[in-house]
């Protein structure tokens, strides 16, 4: 289904071929293009270049990074805070529509729209995050609904992580986000995040990956999880933020 998915999504953004394409080299035309607007890319990232100059970009994990930008000699420069990379990306187009072209040579194709704007940017466990809550259905099932929500603790170990459950259908499928500290003990664990997609059962979350599972029970408010697979595999109790 993953496949197909990401096949979908080539399609959609014109990976599978291009014609007639072009290099922007007219600074005013890239302007207007892209200040005031976010750029959507096919693995889900965003980038929104606004019109004061400031850029921010949510990774295709939540992961949010701020900086500058300019647009100079028919490029895009950025200039990020910490966590980020300095890049300069030249503008193109074709029949497809419009690209970014990397100093290697990658092609990055993206839809333009509106300013999209996140609910929620927040520093989780010390790492900037930007994500949606939707709220459940009415006819979720309550036990169910009352996942929803940013969860925060610690693992036995000591290591802060956070689960947020950002929607839930009617069927207990749920997008989730996990978020993990920084760690120093023994080999060093790094601050991360990871999407993924669980069922809920009753007071049961459930992600059985091919690498990290997740069992996640709730009790009085409170989430008891145990984590496999992976570093940091361990126990914790996350309550409601």
């Amino acid at each position: 289904m993953r496949a197909a998915h990401l096949a979908l999504l080539f399609l959609l953004f014109g990976f599978l071929g291009s014609a007639k394409a072009e290099q922007i080299v007219d600074d005013a035309r890239i302007s207007s293009l892209l200040v005031g607007k976010s750029a959507t890319f096919a693995d889900r990232s965003i980038a929104t270049y606004e019109t004061d100059g400031s850029y921010n970009y949510v990774a295709a994990n939540n992961r949010y990074y701020r900086g500058k930008y300019t647009i100079a000699k028919g490029q895009v420069c950025l200039t990020m805070e910490k966590g980020g990379q300095n890049r300069c990306d030249k503008v193109g187009a074709d029949t497809a529509g419009l690209y970014l072209i990397g100093t290697g040579g990658d092609i990055l194709r993206f839809a333009v729209s509106p300013p999209i704007r996140l609910q929620n940017v927040k520093t989780i466990c010390d790492v900037p995050m930007a994500y949606n809550i939707y709220p459940p259905s009415e006819r979720v099932p309550a036990s169910m609904a009352a996942f929803s929500g940013t969860w925060i603790g610690q693992w036995d170990y000591g290591m802060c992580g956070a689960l947020i459950v950002e929607s839930i259908q009617l069927n207990g499928m749920a997008t989730v986000i996990y978020v993990n500290g920084e760690f120093g003990l023994g080999t060093p664990i790094k601050a991360g995040s990871m999407r993924f997609i669980g069922r809920i059962d009753d007071n049961t979350l459930t992600d059985g990956g091919k690498t990290v599972s997740f069992d996640v029970v709730m009790k009085g408010g409170t989430l008891f999880i145990r984590k496999t697979g992976g570093v940091g595999s361990g126990t914790a109790k996350f309550t409601r933020r």
